[in-house]
């Protein structure tokens, strides 16, 4: 049996895997990437039936932009939460 090298050994394991299995893990790659790269949330969506999430926001009851905009607004105007104490003030 001659010596063969490291790299030829590898190129003839490889040559033994299925094609497809070399085209599945590019797919699987590629989904990866796609997803993290445009950030859809299909499967999220799809778990939650498609409803999206509940808006939560939060004001300060002196805010000029709660009293000119949000309290005239009838579908935000139920959706504020009132935080008088906040940790950050």
């Amino acid at each position: 049996m001659a010596a063969e090298s490291v790299g030829e050994l590898l190129r003839r394991a490889a040559a033994l895997v299925p094609a497809e299995h070399y085209a599945l893990a590019a797919l699987v790659a590629v989904s990866v990437v796609a997803y993290r790269l445009v950030e859809l949330h299909v499967i999220g969506d799809l778990l939650r039936g498609l409803r999206g999430c509940r808006v939560e926001l939060t004001f300060h009851p002196a805010s000029e932009i709660y009293h000119c905009v949000a309290s005239k607004c009838r579908s935000l105007h139920r959706r504020y939460i009132h935080t008088a104490a906040r940790p950050w003030t």
